[in-house]
């Protein structure tokens, strides 16, 4: 049961955690595989074990960065740069694809705790190191018609509220630099180098 000032909204509409269809699978997968641990006995890692953990990968994490930095002993080679610059995308790709599995991981428990303070009729759980987990429900827009969406907008004055997605004007900017085309108004187009890594 919904709390606070949209207490008399929230429980007439529908919930949703707004994920797309696959990647909910990929979430359900992993509530399942979470859920099936129940009844197994095993290696059970307490706060206080993934908290070591946790310094333990960040202060190794620190040696890697501290290592990468010096990686080319103040040379400035276009080799050494370069390569010392593939290292450092080798270990953010590395990261990156742990973050995924941890947003994943975290995303299945999101979904868990939701349901089950649900269940059990609770919004928040304190512990006793002094931090609490809650739920807190607000009502999400979703525009499902954007014509429609940005003819309200204009009827309701917020016509300066409107803007393009980035990607579109620069897109369109691109386009109008090919065709030696004038660029969109209010736009200025800057040449911005990117460094392209491309794995052996």
């Amino acid at each position: 049961m919904a709390k606070g000032k949209y207490a008399g909204i929230i429980d007439t509409l529908p919930r949703s955690f707004g994920e797309s269809p696959d990647y909910q699978a990929k979430i359900n997968a992993v509530k399942l595989a979470i859920l099936q641990q129940e009844n197994q006995h095993g290696l059970e890692l307490t706060s206080e074990g993934s908290e070591e953990y946790t310094l333990q990968i960040t202060a190794m994490l620190d040696v890697l960065n501290d290592h990468l930095i010096k990686a080319v002993n103040g040379d400035r080679y276009a080799t050494k740069l370069a390569a010392a610059y593939a290292d450092v995308r080798k270990v953010k790709n590395a990261l990156e694809t742990q973050e995924k599995k941890t947003n994943l991981i975290l995303a299945a428990y999101e979904q868990l705790v939701v349901d089950q303070f649900e269940a059990e009729g609770t919004s928040t759980i304190k512990f006793d190191s002094g931090g609490n987990v809650r739920v807190d429900t607000a009502p999400h827009a979703v525009v499902k018609d954007k014509e429609a969406n940005r003819k309200w907008a204009m009827s309701n004055g917020l016509e300066n509220s409107l803007s393009l997605p980035w990607q579109t004007v620069n897109a369109l900017t691109k386009e109008a630099l090919l065709r030696g085309e004038v660029l969109p108004d209010g736009v200025e187009a800057e040449a911005r180098p990117k460094v392209v890594f491309t794995k052996g």
